[in-house]
């Protein structure tokens, strides 16, 4: 049962939209405007950030249903989910912290200080570490998982904004105009791009990210070693966020047309444009794809 979830954030809704057929569902609606999304590794259940109330909401993937709150720090923009699936990371823009939260019993421990303005995180694949954009002091914090403690922060192109593991590397989206790659094994930079008005990014496989780009209208297909873009795919006019469904399929929800976008990785082509609600602003998957 793979399906897509878009997050609305004018709507306040999360909508599911199948794979198989791509048409979208009824909406389910949020306590308030869904600021990000994640979706937990036995893809049951799907937590929503609502920045508004400063709380993540989980929602059951089999019934629609949206259960009950749980807050965590001001204004969170980011989750990410540990590979073992044990732990919510949620980046609160607006206290600088990480709020860690029990998935077992939606329990939330000490909040983690990080850098001004986290906007984005993730995990590296052995789940020791994560790693959070700090988007108004232009580092990226890397944060031991066994102690929950910040490491030293590591400097990259200012106005970091989305964060992506793939493989052993870590992809860093900033909007001020640069992707930058940092090797998650020495926490090292390995390499910056050039890139106009780069927003989400999300992982493929073998170690490709893909990150799309507002001015260019454009989704880019990035490898690391050495860092370079191997691909250009014209997508809408305002690209919010991205999700890639194995090597195949890629989709890209556009906030000012209110589409959700297929994309064929192998003919690097929209294949289908989807109605999605008013801004959608988020895309998650609930299952890997083909």
């Amino acid at each position: 049962n793979h399906a897509l979830f878009v997050a609305d954030f004018l709507g306040a809704a999360l909508t599911e939209v199948g794979l198989s057929v791509i048409v979208p569902g009824a909406p389910i609606p949020l306590p308030g405007a869904p600021t990000a999304a994640a979706v937990s590794t036995d893809h049951q259940t799907i937590w929503v950030a609502i920045g508004t109330k400063d709380e993540i909401v989980p929602v059951t993937v089999a019934t629609g249903k949206v259960g009950s709150a749980v807050k965590v720090g001001t204004d969170p923009d980011a989750i990410a989910i540990t590979p073992n699936g044990s732990i919510a990371l949620v980046a609160n823009r607006g206290s600088d912290t990480v709020t860690p939260l029990n998935t077992a019993n939606d329990q939330t421990g000490t909040a983690i200080p990080v850098g001004t303005n986290p906007s984005g995180v993730a995990v590296s694949q052995d789940g020791s570490t994560a790693y959070v954009a700090d988007s108004g002091s232009a580092s990226i914090t890397p944060i031991t998982m066994a102690t929950g403690q910040p490491g030293t922060p590591i400097a990259v192109a200012a106005q970091p904004s989305s964060v992506a593991v793939a493989g052993t590397t870590l992809f860093v989206s900033s909007r001020s105009g640069t992707v930058t790659t940092i090797n998650t094994s020495t926490n090292l930079v390995a390499g910056t791009l050039p890139v106009a008005s780069p927003g989400a990014i999300a992982p493929g496989v073998s170690g490709v990210a893909y990150v799309t780009s507002s001015t260019g209208q454009d989704l880019l297909q990035l490898e690391a070693g050495p860092l370079r873009s191997t691909g250009a795919i014209s997508v809408g006019p305002s690209p919010a966020s991205v999700a890639v469904a194995g090597v195949r399929v890629a989709f890209v929800t556009d906030s000012s047309s209110g589409m959700l976008q297929e994309i064929s990785l192998k003919t690097e082509t929209v294949v289908a444009d989807v109605p999605a609600g008013s801004a959608p602003s988020g895309v998650v998957l609930t299952a890997a794809g083909p």
